[in-house]
């Protein structure tokens, strides 16, 4: 408070800066399989301006790792951090990546041993092992805003747009044209129920007739290859009967689809946050699963935990 005041108090052409905190950085830690007490305790609250660039945030945030190593109640008392996660931020995303991307995994760690002979999985970490991940529900609506984006996006070579999938949603049983546009209308971003009803509806595409045309039918199989690719990443946190196996799979084949749509059509097909964002809230998920099974192979593990929320 004192050096607030000082800064204050300086003169006009001094290079004393003081920011008005519009909003606040809030840090939580909260555990991964206590299925008896899953309350996020806040840690830091910390006034933000919005103008603190991803270099700075990094610092302040390996800040806090390191606060949480070093002290006496932190990571003695209550265990490593696996992972740190945001939402889709992109100042927090760069950060993330920033700390989360140093070092490569031991392969001849217990963990190394069972991550590194997974094909394909990204094994890099921060210095003390943490990965980085996103909220799911953000993802989801990230996926609605998508699919209602007005230049459409690219597979293979098909341009699907928000009216190709206008049209196929009419000739849904109950899907009003009215309807049809709500779900796709792109003013109502932060509508996580309305996010997962569009990809829902995109999933029941799949029962419709084939058509005839030749370019009518390429472009309707485009439309089910993203439902399916989509429906991949969003069954698994819906379907309350799926096990955690089959969630794993879904997720790891939602990685590949992604993977192989972005190598192809790059961010034609789906913007580099998001593909960057959904891929790490895999990557985590498939971490700390491990990371439990070296604690206790019988500790029971919910993704409903993963992110922010």
């Amino acid at each position: 408070m004192e050096q607030v005041c000082a800064e204050l108090a300086a003169p006009k052409d001094s290079k004393s800066k003081v920011c008005f905190g519009s909003e606040a950085t809030v840090v939580t830690i909260a555990p991964y399989a206590q299925d008896d007490y899953y309350t996020p305790v806040p840690i830091v609250a910390s006034p933000s301006d919005k103008t603190e660039k991803a270099p700075e945030l990094a610092a302040w945030m390996q800040t806090v790792l390191d606060t949480w190593k070093a002290h006496e109640l932190g990571e003695k008392v209550n265990g490593p951090i696996w992972a740190l996660a945001s939402d889709g931020d992109s100042t927090y995303c760069a950060a993330k990546h920033m700390i989360c991307m140093v070092k490569k995994l031991d392969t001849n760690s217990p963990l190394g041993k069972t991550l590194s002979p997974l094909f394909g999985l990204n094994c890099w970490t921060s210095a003390d092992g943490a990965t980085s991940t996103c909220d799911p529900k953000h993802i989801f609506k990230c996926f609605a805003t998508l699919l209602q984006s007005a230049t459409g996006l690219m597979l293979g070579d098909n341009h699907i747009g928000s009216e190709d999938i206008i049209k196929h949603f009419t000739e849904l049983p109950d899907m009003t044209q009215e309807k049809a546009y709500q779900l796709l209308d792109p003013a109502d971003k932060q509508n996580v129920p309305k996010a997962v009803t569009l990809l829902q509806s995109l999933l029941q595409l799949k029962d419709l007739p084939q058509p005839l045309l030749p370019g009518a039918h390429s472009k309707h199989r485009a439309i089910l290859f993203l439902a399916e690719m989509l429906g991949y990443f969003l069954r698994p946190f819906i379907s309350v009967n799926m096990t955690l196996s089959e969630q794993v799979e879904c997720l790891a084949t939602y990685s590949f689809l992604t993977a192989g749509a972005q190598i192809k059509h790059g961010t034609s097909c789906m913007t580099g946050a998001l593909y960057a964002d959904s891929q790490a809230t895999v990557k985590n998920i498939i971490f700390s699963i491990a990371h439990l099974q070296e604690i206790d192979p019988a500790l029971e593990f919910y993704i409903l935990h993963e992110g922010t929320d």
